[in-house]
């Protein structure tokens, strides 16, 4: 059960942000960002998924995670540089903050690539430990 969801949740996830990557002029028809309507909108986007995203890290590390937390970390700047960059080709958004912003995100994704090999490694390994210890028992 616990498997399913997390597919399930991947893939909401992954969905509503192409939805909002792709239908973003739509979803935002009629809402103006200086209402609290608009704002409380915005804001629950932007800040509670940096804050959801910042809690998962928080407890990657905690637990010593620390592999997984930076992984974590890097695919949303991965996210982040992906819609950037769709967004600045489509909407015509060649501006300098862009730009600054993109290069951090950027680096996000070159270090999700040179993550996957040891994050597959260290996550074989624990898998490997637990499958030998049922064995034994």
């Amino acid at each position: 059960m616990i498997r399913f969801l997390s597919w399930l949740s991947a893939v909401f996830w992954i969905f509503l942000g192409l939805a909002f990557m792709l239908r973003m002029r739509q979803m935002l028809d009629g809402v103006a960002f200086t209402s609290p309507d608009g704002l409380t909108g915005v804001t629950a986007i932007f800040a509670g998924l940096h804050v959801g995203i910042g809690t998962i890290i928080l407890v990657l590390c905690l637990n010593r995670l620390y592999l997984l937390g930076v992984f974590v970390s890097a695919c949303a700047a991965s996210g982040l540089a992906i819609v950037r960059l769709f967004g600045m080709v489509v909407d015509h958004a060649f501006t300098a903050s862009q730009l600054r912003d993109l290069v951090p995100e950027v680096l996000g994704l070159f270090i999700v690539v040179a993550l996957i090999p040891r994050l597959k490694n260290e996550l074989r390994l624990p898998s490997r430990a637990s499958a030998e210890q049922t064995k034994k028992s």
